[in-house]
This record gives C-alpha cells, sequence and structure tokens, in this order.
C-alpha cells in the first residue's frame, strides 16, 4: 500500500507538472459547472487506496460502477488491478478535460509496435489486461454504413458523419475511409456539397483528412497554429514537437527579447498557468487524391457536440476558408498542427498509463478552443440545415 501511495502521489504531482488544464478549468468555471472539485478528488481516491488489501480471496470493496474501459472485473481482485481501477476513476472525474484518459487496450495494442516504447511494468500491466480480456475492442463487425452516409436536401448532396469512428484496427479504417472517399465521388458533380458532423463526438481523424481529400486537397492554404504548455513538458518538446518546425517562446523569459511578440497572447498564457508558447505554420495536412478536386461550395453543419477531430475538422475549415461552417458553436476538445497530440506518463509502480493533451491551442479569439471550441460563419440556434439551404438558394 505505501508504494501504491506514493505511486498515486506521483501521478498527481506530475499532472500538477505538466498536465496544462487544471489552472483554467478553475478560472472559466469548468470544474464548477460540472461540480468537480480538484482537492476533493485527489483526497477520496488517495482515500481508497490505504483500504485496498492484497488479499486474493475476494474483492478488496465492492466492484465500482464504472465504464473506464482499460480495467476488467474478472482482475478485480488482484490487488495491482484494484489499485488502478482507483487510479482510473480518479481520472475520470475530470470528464475528458484535455482528453485526460487512461490508455485503453484498443490503442495499447495499435501503439505497441509504433509508438515510443513502453516501461516494462507498463507492458506487463496490459499484456495481462489484454490476455484476461475478450477481443470487444476491436470491432468484428464494424460496418461503416452505420456512420457515414449519403443523403440528398432538398437535391444537395449531405454527406452525414455521425461519428468518426474507426472500428479498433487498421482493416476497420481503412474500410471507413474508402466508405468515405466513396461517398464523396457520388457527390462531386454537384455546385454545393453539405457535410454535416452534427453530434459527432470524435474519433480518428485520418477518416476526414483522407476520405474528404478530393474536397479540401486544393483549398489547403498555410495558417499559424499557436498553443501553450507547462515547463514539465519542455523535455518532450525537445524530443518530439522541436523536430516539427515549432518556434518556442518563454512565456517569463529573462531576456525580454525572448518574448512572443503579442502581448495578449503572452499575458492569456500567464493567467492560464503556462510557460511556454508554441507557434507553427499547418500547412500540407491532406493528402493528395487520386481524381480531381472539387471546385463547388462546402458547408459544414456542426454543433455544441463536435468534439475532438470533427473539432479539427471544423478548426481546418475556419483557418482556411474550405468550408463555409453553419450551425452553433462547437465543443472543442482539439487542436491543429501540433504532433504529436498527447503525452504519456507513465506509472512505475502500477504500470498504468495516462494520457493527455500537453499542449493548449489557442483560437484566434484568444480563447482555449479545450473550452469554447470554433464559432461558425453562420451562427445560429435555428436548423443548421434549414439555414444552409437558404443560403444555397440565395446565392444560386
Amino acid at each position: 500500500t505505501k508504494k501504491m501511495l506514493a505511486n498515486y502521489d506521483f501521478m498527481w504531482a506530475a499532472l500538477e507538472d505538466q498536465f496544462l488544464f487544471f489552472d483554467e478549468a478553475s478560472q472559466n468555471g469548468f470544474f464548477e459547472s460540472r461540480n468537480i472539485d480538484k482537492s476533493e478528488t485527489r483526497d477520496k481516491y488517495r482515500r481508497m487506496i490505504t483500504e485496498v488489501t492484497s488479499s486474493q480471496d475476494k474483492d478488496p470493496y465492492e466492484k465500482p460502477d464504472t465504464s473506464v474501459p482499460v480495467l476488467y472485473p474478472n482482475l478485480y481482485s488482484d490487488s495491482k488491478n484494484a489499485m488502478n481501477t482507483i487510479f482510473a476513476l480518479a481520472i475520470d472525474s475530470f470528464q475528458n478535460l484535455g482528453h485526460l484518459r487512461t490508455l485503453t487496450i484498443e490503442y495499447y495494442k495499435a501503439e505497441t509496435d509504433t509508438a515510443e516504447p513502453f516501461p516494462d511494468k507498463t507492458h506487463a500491466f496490459y499484456q495481462l489486461l489484454a490476455e484476461n480480456s475478450p477481443d470487444e475492442q476491436t470491432d468484428t463487425h464494424y460496418d461503416p454504413d452505420d456512420y457515414f452516409y449519403l443523403e440528398y436536401a432538398d437535391g444537395v448532396p449531405k454527406i452525414t458523419i455521425t461519428s468518426f469512428e474507426s472500428g479498433g484496427s487498421d482493416e476497420n479504417l481503412q474500410k471507413a475511409i474508402k466508405t468515405v472517399s466513396g461517398i464523396c465521388d457520388k457527390a462531386m458533380e454537384s455546385d454545393d456539397i453539405i457535410i454535416d458532423i452534427r453530434g459527432n463526438g470524435g474519433g480518428n481523424s485520418y477518416i476526414w483528412q483522407k476520405g474528404l481529400a478530393r474536397l479540401f486537397y486544393d483549398r489547403q492554404k498555410p495558417f499559424v497554429s499557436l498553443g501553450g504548455f507547462k515547463a514539465g513538458c519542455l523535455d518532450y518538446f525537445g524530443e518530439h514537437a522541436s523536430q516539427n518546425g515549432c518556434t518556442l517562446y518563454p512565456v517569463n523569459p529573462q531576456d525580454p527579447s525572448l518574448l512572443y511578440p503579442d502581448e495578449r497572447v503572452n499575458e492569456t498564457m500567464r493567467r492560464a498557468g503556462l510557460d511556454y508558447i508554441i507557434e507553427t505554420t499547418v500547412n500540407g495536412i491532406i493528402p493528395k487524391p487520386e481524381g480531381s478536386s472539387y471546385d463547388g461550395d462546402i458547408w459544414l453543419l456542426v454543433d455544441g457536440q463536435c468534439a475532438s477531430s470533427s473539432e479539427m475538422l471544423a478548426l481546418f475549415c475556419k483557418n482556411t476558408g474550405a468550408a463555409t461552417i453553419v450551425g452553433t458553436k462547437t465543443r472543442g476538445l482539439s487542436s491543429i498542427g501540433f504532433s504529436p497530440i498527447f503525452k504519456s506518463l507513465y506509472l512505475p509502480e502500477s504500470g498504468l498509463c495516462i494520457q493527455f493533451e500537453w499542449i493548449a491551442y489557442l483560437n484566434p479569439d484568444l480563447t482555449f478552443n479545450n473550452f469554447t471550441g470554433t464559432a461558425p460563419d453562420i451562427e445560429t440556434e435555428s436548423d443548421a440545415l434549414e439555414v444552409c439551404l437558404e443560403q444555397i438558394r440565395k446565392e444560386a
């Protein structure tokens, strides 16, 4: 228990040092609106750890009612798994703030051969979970037609994408891309195309980047992305993002000449408790497609549920003018132009891996996208499709 308490304290100290949204969430009302108390959450689950025994004969206490996907009830009587369940519950309490989450079996399997090497204890823990869990993270019954389909509204093709779900495997991801690409091919002859991502909470961004490539490839143009991060991630920047053409500016340098040239940006970052500004020029995120590019008008329908990879599509359209965005403000939870997006935190004793966004994307109006999302070009509380069709009729 002492080791696990030290492990838990390590997790919190690392998050305070590296995770960038705690301060901003406290200041802008995010925590208050969701009844989240960071200190209370930390202390609540720390107390739980002291109650867990190493008994293998019975569960240390009643299994929690949780949907944390990485931990399995049939392993719960294992003390390490019980501890990691507590850690995961603590993380889950923050309701996906900044994509703060535990690594799932799905992503563990996907990243084993491609990402940075996992520590031995992390490998051991996730291999145990993988061996003792049904292979349900990879959807063998995945049908792209459940998520992507073509409809017509007043004769205008409408590509509806309810989720960028990729089915948990590369094979299913390729199916999704092929399906979306095929839908685009059918809509290419129209003067207008509507893309409806209302209600889309995200998924795999490769689906829109590759599947919608014929629509967006020739509409790309360079734009600047700004973000900020905490000093605890400086080494991570040096190992990864510095190789991607990013420029770094300290928020409080001893030498004033090192400041970012816009003091409003510096002050926004200071208020949010961030230590560095990161700037990059974004261009060429859409791969060259087969076939000709679309030259008609594109309309993107959004709402307050659009987040993560669907938010990234909205950001792309907003920054390039590739489509006219219609609807209400999106939810946010994204950035564009920075790679890698997520940072991993490995717990040294239990083997659990925690991931989070380490860069806070700054909107042009100096708000953080994670909290405020993207404002549409045509903002309306009325039905976005009807407003869009009316606009198309006016411009015909």
